[in-house]
């Protein structure tokens, strides 16, 4: 990865959710890189705190370039407050960039609700986003993309950038769904940031991490440690083979933003999901209280299983 490079003017960022995974090494690189104003908005409180926040995330949180605002990212009433910058005294009318960072990470949770926590809410924070005016409208938008896709055998050249990706789930499959939708949007000058399994500073769960410590405890016993899965299944390769540091996925995420301008995804790039199997159980309209009930970019075919 090429070295980051300063922007040419102060940075104004807003980070949408993400503070269980890569929000907080996002808000220190961009503070590195000359930020002079990160909103970090998110569902949980800090203080007191209602999820897991480390020594590292109390600190920057305490830095006056900081605000943290506990948002029900859902509720489209929240919106137009979440988009719009401090003015008084500095004159700045909107965000250089957004970095969505929303999405259900859990794979075991009902599909109601992966379509609610990762496709209505990623959908209706662009949409709203794709309404602004010029200027107001953010000068790019860019989504982190989780790794809920398949994976290749251990023995297999693995995919390029241009490989249609076939998601993993139900999970995978709103993920993706979200990409295409907000990929419709014709104003937005959008960007993906593909993740591998992360790991790092603050950071509890995910694939990574829990088998670093079961190691470091059998390290500890002197004791071998034996996995249910060899090196060339699927599961391994997830965390043996595609992780990275979530410092690391931070500054993709920066140059990410660096790089939107030169041109912004669109939907007809991403194959739709259906098309690897039927859409089970609902369609998104059917959601109660949904934000984006009417209106639906992506509409994916959701027929019902027989199975």
């Amino acid at each position: 990865m090429p070295p980051p490079k300063r922007p040419s003017k102060p940075l104004v960022a807003l980070i949408l959710g993400g503070t269980a995974t890569v929000s907080l090494p996002l808000a220190a690189s961009l503070l590195k890189l000359g930020a002079v104003y990160v909103r970090i908005a998110d569902r949980f409180s800090v203080d007191p705190p209602t999820c897991y926040i480390d020594p590292i995330f109390k600190v920057l949180l305490r830095d006056p370039r900081v605000e943290y605002r506990q948002s029900n990212l859902s509720n489209t009433d929240k919106y137009p407050s979440l988009f719009e910058p401090p003015a008084e005294g500095t004159g700045w009318q909107r965000f250089d960039v957004a970095f969505d960072l929303t999405g259900e990470m859990s794979y075991d949770k009902p599909e109601v609700i992966h379509i609610a926590n990762t496709y209505f809410v990623a959908l209706g924070l662009a949409t709203y986003a794709n309404g602004l005016d010029t200027a107001h409208r953010p000068l790019a938008y860019v989504r982190l993309q989780m790794p809920f896709y398949e994976m290749k055998s251990g023995s297999s050249k693995g995919y390029t950038e241009n490989d249609k990706l076939k998601p993993d789930g139900v999970r995978g499959r709103w993920w993706h769904e979200a990409l295409r939708g907000i990929a419709k949007l014709p104003n937005l000058n959008f960007g993906v940031v593909r993740c591998a399994a992360w790991y790092g500073p603050g950071r509890w769960d995910a694939e990574v991490i829990p088998r670093l410590v079961v190691g470091h405890v059998y390290a500890y016993l002197g004791e071998e440690m034996k996995f249910l899965y060899n090196h060339l299944l699927t599961p391994a390769l997830t965390w043996d083979n595609n992780n990275n540091n979530n410092n690391n996925a931070a500054l993709r995420l920066y140059l990410g933003w660096a790089r939107t301008p030169l041109g912004s995804v669109r939907s007809h790039q991403l194959r739709p999901s259906h098309q690897h199997g039927p859409l089970h159980r609902c369609r998104p309209r059917h959601v109660p209280n949904s934000p984006m009930a009417h209106a639906d970019p992506a509409r994916p075919s959701a027929k019902r299983s027989r199975h």
